[in-house]
Order: C-alpha cells, then sequence, then structure tokens
C-alpha cells in the first residue's frame, strides 16, 4: 500500500525538478516556498491522498482540492527575491500541477 511518505518523496524530487529546470536562478527559494505549501497543507492532503488512492475521489475532484488550496503557498522566499506577481502566480500553478502529478504517480 502507498502511503503519504511515498507521495511525498515524489512531489520533493518533482519540485526539485521544477525549481531547477524553469526557476534555476530562484531553485532554492522555490524548493523552500514548495516544502512550506506541503506543510501548511499536509493534513488536507494525507486526507485528500488517502480518499483518492481508495476510490473516494476522483482525479479532478482532488486536483480542485488542491487548486482550493493555492493561495495558501505564500512564496515568501520568492517575494524576498523581488518576483513579479505574475511570475509568483506562474509557481502558484506548478506547484499544484506538481501535486496533482504526484499523486496520479500513486495509482500507476
Amino acid at each position: 500500500m502507498v502511503d503519504f511518505h511515498e507521495f511525498l518523496d515524489d512531489f520533493l524530487a518533482e519540485l526539485k525538478s521544477y525549481a531547477e529546470d524553469n526557476w534555476a536562478e530562484y531553485a532554492k527559494a522555490v524548493i523552500a516556498d514548495g516544502r512550506g505549501f506541503i506543510d501548511n497543507i499536509e493534513g488536507d492532503l494525507k486526507t485528500w491522498v488517502s480518499q483518492r488512492l481508495e476510490g473516494k475521489l476522483t482525479q479532478e475532484e482532488f486536483d480542485w482540492l488542491v487548486k482550493s488550496k493555492r493561495d495558501a503557498a505564500e512564496l515568501c522566499a520568492l517575494k524576498e527575491a523581488g518576483l513579479s506577481l505574475v511570475r509568483l502566480e506562474r509557481v502558484k500553478e506548478g506547484l499544484v500541477g506538481l501535486v496533482a502529478k504526484s499523486a496520479l504517480k500513486l495509482l500507476a
């Protein structure tokens, strides 16, 4: 049985790649803020990942729930680095996509 730790490990690996490939200059800040996002929603994520694996949530429902938490991604390190609001929103969208991608891998 896959557990939340496997999801988290996959997310963190994907986050590192995403940060280095798309935000090289800000990679450390993206990783720090991505971890902060997960920390802020960890309780909900544990529940949703479990429900997704049990078939109680569809992927669309899971994605919607994660997107509803995107404002929890405060991105403090990136704000301090001076990223524009448009670029901050791109990072938020990327983080939400990574969470969904990691959840999908659990079902494979």
